[in-house]
């Protein structure tokens, strides 16, 4: 999946990049006639037909023979293109070794060649194959630095299609190492570099190849835009048809965030685009001509033709390419059986197995046999299907799969027959093939994979311990989710960037692992309590998935994972990990140092847990005065463990908080008399408590910049803030600052000035908005909102400038989106991508008045306090000022993420 867009190249632009040599030089060369001895480039000329079939064990084979003619002649060059070729067969069959060393051994050969054009043609070309190595092996700075190289030689040889594609390749790293803006940048010059390209089919690839990469880097509508320019070209059949796969694709993957966020209508919208693309992909040649061209009128008539209804003009084909037909009915297969739609489901199940008659035994057969058995499987479930079924047309898939000697296909099978076995409770021959697929995964260094199948043979053991209550079998249940989580830690910065399908699916095929080994180690017989190595580690396990949450939001892997040691920690602070599971929730305390952990439940299943917090949120955010919501939740978290905060002299309680509850402030938690801020505890929450490294403020000189929008532009159409001159001039009154004030607030003038101005405070006070959608999440400057991932790079710049971190950002007037109950992972978000050590935000809309109140009093305690002081106890003793005047809608919402301290 993570070289999508690249596949594309190996198949459309191998006569422009993985055979070279032939097109360059040897076009007019045929191909042997009987009787006549077949020449090397003949040769060549066959191995790049078997490799255009996917047939690319014969395609090595083939390639093999042509390097001993092309070195037995003495034709260096046509020996270097053949072990390059070569290479990329030998990687798409996963022979990572001989791929490595027949690449090093073609560019080492072509760098002892006199430079000429064509040398130099050939040598840009293998480095696109290395960087490709490079990349499908997950190294991917490499991969980076060697398409640089080869952007530099195309460049100097003047080949614009090199330089465009070595560009997009150069982005796809970028990506992958978290550089979003670097990326867009190479994906702009691109753009601007294809507009000198007069070749139509090679600005479709190039095209078609940019939508692709905007589509896994999230950027979905301008992926669409893109995709809807090359629909405007003259175009083949199996162009038109693959540029609508894409566009469909497009619409599905937001259709998966709308329904990530709880977007009702644009999820309808997206959903009902996405499948009338691949209904009409599906019917080419089903229907006569006249009827498409009139289906495709009515849906435009029918449609809003918003962003996901809106379809293309240029649909008037009849045929495409069985395979881009298989491909289009496979995904519409996936988005009926997502949505449930069985019988549908079911019906086109049986064309797709029809259809498949007709492809070639290659590794798109193989492929297309597996994505139709998973969803098979699912048909299975509903009684649409027999298992038996599957499990044959995984057999057949198996066989092919052998004779092409791919073993990832291999892996693939086993362990998808692993998990029918599964399912139908047949443990002993489900471990068997499980373990065979993981050891197939792990020979071919296929993380993506492995992690599956450990999963999978977790799953495996805790069933057969439970059948059992074989204590050894629960400890090899855990060792092997434990591994599944390492691998998967391993692989996740591939998996998140350059798979919406995976992003937009978190809670399905990433967080289940998390949570179900954090069951099993907290799982007892009777009322026996975890022991503290099985507490400490559930913590662990917690940390790991609010990490890799994060790390999913933002779409990269540049967190700041800190390693805490037990002295580090401050002494009087403990830490509270509320985790919901599906029939309780399980609540860990740590408490300072030696003192250990403390564990207690929650009965209640977890739609009551969070029908409870949302029913809360609701009555706090809507002003109403009932505190038996926060006595619930009191209870729930904090009753059992009063007596331990006491003992050990408690100060400050930070929450790592679980789904549902990051949408409640912690502050409004009451024991029947008090609030918690009440009680002489100071409040905090962590997005994991290796996240985020505790440091005190300690000497530092507190100063601090200030943007605000008092009054803002009327095309904005957002309340101004007339209270936010009042709360800047506040600041100033207590700190040295550095003001910038409705115009002065630019996106420039923040960049500039948090880039390359070390002052520890940024104070901004306009609109914002944090939403689960990175899209959603941003802050108002004057002329254009500042995205979450706008704030990494003026972090990475202010990182390679200055030696100070910001040790507090201060996010005054900013919201959660109404309606999306993962919003507040918008906040964590933010507070993480800013590399502020401590962010403060309001979780609701506050009156402007109140929040200037409450900020002055916040700057009050903080700059004149004690060393004790810290930012924590600051916010409280801030809020305790308006606990009498107002009501818990004005105070409460403004918590602490981050450093406490």
């Amino acid at each position: 999946m993570k070289i999508k867009f690249l596949h594309s190249y190996c198949q459309r632009l191998l006569r422009l990049v993985g055979l070279f040599v032939i097109t360059l030089c040897l076009t007019l060369i045929p191909l042997s006639s009987p009787g006549i001895i077949q020449t090397p480039l003949a040769l060549a000329q066959q191995c790049q037909a078997k490799y255009q079939a996917e047939d690319y064990l014969n395609a090595v084979d083939c390639w093999q023979k042509a390097i001993t003619r092309f070195k037995a002649e003495g034709d260096l060059l046509n020996q270097a293109m053949a072990m390059s070729n070569l290479s990329l067969s030998q990687q798409k069959l996963g022979q990572w070794e001989q791929a490595e060393k027949e690449i090093n051994s073609s560019l080492q050969l072509l760098r002892s060649l006199q430079p000429n054009p064509e040398q130099q043609k050939v040598l840009a070309q293998s480095l696109d194959i290395q960087g490709l190595f490079y990349w499908s092996t997950g190294q991917n700075q490499q991969a980076l630095d060697i398409w640089k190289e080869a952007t530099e030689v195309y460049q100097q040889i003047g080949d614009r299609t090199g330089i465009i594609r070595s560009q997009l390749n150069q982005a796809q790293a970028l990506q992958a190492l978290g550089y979003y803006f670097l990326a867009r940048v190479n994906i702009e010059e691109a753009q601007k570099n294809l507009k000198s390209v007069k070749d139509p089919a090679l600005q479709v690839i190039a095209l078609r190849s940019l939508g692709n990469v905007l589509r896994q880097m999230g950027d979905l509508k301008e992926a669409q835009e893109v995709l809807a320019e090359a629909q405007k070209l003259e175009l083949s059949p199996e162009d038109i048809g693959a540029t609508t796969l894409d566009i469909a694709n497009i619409k599905r993957a937001l259709w998966k965030k709308a329904l990530f966020i709880g977007d009702e209508e644009q999820e309808e919208e997206c959903l009902t685009g996405a499948l009338q693309d691949y209904r009409f992909l599906v019917n080419i040649g089903n229907k006569g001509h006249q009827v498409v061209k009139s289906e495709r009128k009515l849906m435009q008539t029918e449609s809003k033709k918003t962003l996901c209804q809106n379809y293309p003009e240029k649909l008037d084909i009849q045929e495409i390419p069985i395979a881009l037909k298989l491909k289009a009915q496979l995904n519409l297969l996936n988005l009926l059986v997502e949505t449930k739609e069985w019988q549908p489901a079911y019906d086109l199940s049986r064309q797709i197995k029809f259809l498949l008659h007709e492809l070639p035994s290659n590794r798109t057969k193989v492929f297309v046999q597996i994505k139709l058995a998973e969803n098979l499987s699912k048909l299975a479930k509903q009684g649409q299907v027999e298992n038996k079924e599957v499990a044959e047309l995984l057999a057949k898939a198996y066989k092919q799969s052998q004779l092409l000697k791919d073993q990832r296909a291999e892996s693939l099978i086993q362990g998808s027959l692993g998990k029918l076995y599964e399912e139908s409770q047949q443990l002993v021959s489900a471990q068997e093939l499980t373990n065979k697929a993981l050891d197939i995964a792990q020979n071919i260094h296929a993380p993506d994979i492995a992690y599956r199948w450990q999963w999978q043979l977790g799953r495996i053991f805790k069933e057969q311990a439970q059948q059992t209550k074989d204590n050894e079998l629960k400890n090899a249940a855990i060792t092997a989710y434990e591994k599944a989580i390492k691998t998967l830690q391993s692989v996740r910065t591939n998996l998140t960037p350059a798979d919406p399908d995976i992003q937009f699916a978190f809670r399905e095929k990433v967080e289940p692992l998390y949570r179900e080994l954090a069951d099993l180690l907290l799982t007892t017989e009777g009322d026996v309590e975890p022991t503290q190595k099985r507490l400490k580690q559930a913590t662990g396990v917690i940390d790991a998935l609010q990490l890799a949450e994060i790390e999913d939001f933002l779409r990269c892997n540049r967190t700041w994972n800190v390693d805490l040691k037990e002295e580090e920690v401050d002494p009087k602070a403990a830490f509270i990990y509320p985790i919901i599971l599906a029939d309780r929730t399980e609540v860990i305390v740590k408490l300072p140092q030696s003192q250990g952990f403390r564990h207690h439940k929650i009965p209640s299943p977890k739609k009551e847990v969070e029908k409870k917090l949302k029913d809360m949120r609701i009555q706090l955010e809507q002003n109403y005065i009932d505190t038996s919501f926060g006595q619930t939740v009191y209870e729930w978290l904090l009753k059992p463990v009063e007596n331990d905060f006491q003992k050990n002299k408690i100060k400050t309680l930070v929450f790592i908080l679980d789904s549902s509850f990051r949408n409640i402030p912690m502050a409004t938690l009451h024991d029947g008399e008090q609030y918690l801020i009440e009680k002489g505890y100071a409040v905090a929450r962590l997005p994991g408590l290796k996240l985020l490294q505790p440091q005190a403020l300690k000497q530092i000189e507190l100063n601090a910049l200030t943007f605000g929008i008092s009054e803002f532009p009327e095309y904005r159409r957002v309340p101004n803030l007339p209270a936010v001159k009042t709360e800047l001039s506040a600041i100033s009154f207590q700190l040295s600052t550095r003001q910038f004030l409705n115009k002065e607030f630019t996106n420039k003038t923040f960049q500039e000035n948090v880039s390359f101005f070390s002052n520890p405070i940024v104070h901004v006070a306009t609109h914002g908005q944090f939403s689960s959608d990175p899209e959603e999440t941003f802050i108002l400057a004057w002329y254009e909102p500042i995205q979450v991932r706008e704030l990494s790079n003026f972090l990475s710049l202010r990182d390679k400038n200055l030696p100070e971190a910001i040790e507090l950002l201060v996010l005054s007037a900013c919201q959660t989106l109404t309606g999306d109950s993962r919003a507040s992972l918008g906040l964590a978000g933010l507070a993480v991508q800013s590399g502020a050590r401590s962010t403060i935000a309001s979780l609701w809309s506050v009156d402007d008045k109140s929040t200037a109140k409450l900020m002055k009093f916040f700057y009050e305690y903080l700059a004149k306090g004690d060393k004790t002081m810290t930012k924590a106890e600051a916010l409280r003793l801030a809020q305790l000022q308006l606990v009498e005047d107002y009501e818990p809608s004005f105070w409460a919402p403004f918590v602490l993420v981050g450093n406490w301290l």
